[in-house]
């Protein structure tokens, strides 16, 4: 008999994004906090973890330590940063991927990767603000405009969503509805309570709505 001692196969560990109960790349909504997996193939070897999403790159930080995930055994869990949201400005989803370099010690082995897919919230929408202007200035006589002696002027203003530009606004007054961001109603039709509602929607289809009666 001999005994022989076996060199360690240089494997590059191929990774994985994980979301429980599912394994798939489609790993949830950007700002979830996911799992990253790593079958490496000797206790020896530790990991750099890295993302690429767009024109965005790095390494990931560790959700748990606040550090950037290097010497990383198995796995740990990775916040996906809300901020690569604003590199799809006209798409509710986006895809990236995760880079693996294994290291035996200082040596690197190689890199691996696979891709994730992450979903922008339906929380982040745009959203509106309006200001009315009684251009005929009786509001100023009467203390309210006034049904068939008022012309109403709405101005509005829109907050983007993680830079998705607005594709589009509506407001609806005096039973009308225009398209733009500014509208000039015709004389009030009717006396009491009248709403004013504004409708902005962006490249993400998203819409932000607010009214006033």
């Amino acid at each position: 008999s001999e005994a022989i001692t076996l060199t360690t196969i240089a494997r590059a560990s191929q990774p994985s994004c994980i979301t429980y109960p599912n394994h798939t790349q489609d790993v949830g909504e950007f700002g979830d906090t996911i799992s990253i997996h790593m079958n490496r193939n000797s206790a020896a070897f530790t990991h750099t973890v890295r993302y690429a999403f767009g024109d965005a790159s790095g390494t990931c930080i560790n959700a748990e330590t606040g550090k950037s995930a290097t010497g990383i055994e198995t796995g740990f869990r990775w916040k996906i940063p809300e901020s690569l949201m604003d590199l799809i400005p006209a798409n509710t989803s986006g895809s990236g991927t995760i880079y693996v370099d294994t290291y035996n010690g200082s040596t690197k082995i190689g890199t691996k990767s696979c891709g994730f897919t992450a979903t922008v919230p339906a929380s982040v929408k745009p959203s509106c603000t309006f200001v009315l202007d009684d251009i005929t200035k009786v509001d100023e006589t009467y203390g309210s405009p006034v049904k068939g002696l008022s012309k109403i002027k709405i101005t509005v203003s829109a907050e983007l969503a993680r830079s998705s530009p607005i594709a589009s606004c509506k407001i609806t007054a005096n039973g009308v509805t225009y398209s733009g961001t500014t509208a000039t109603t015709d004389f009030l039709k009717t006396a009491g309570t009248s709403r004013v509602t504004a409708t902005v929607t962006d490249k993400r289809g998203r819409t932000g709505t607010v009214y006033y009666d």
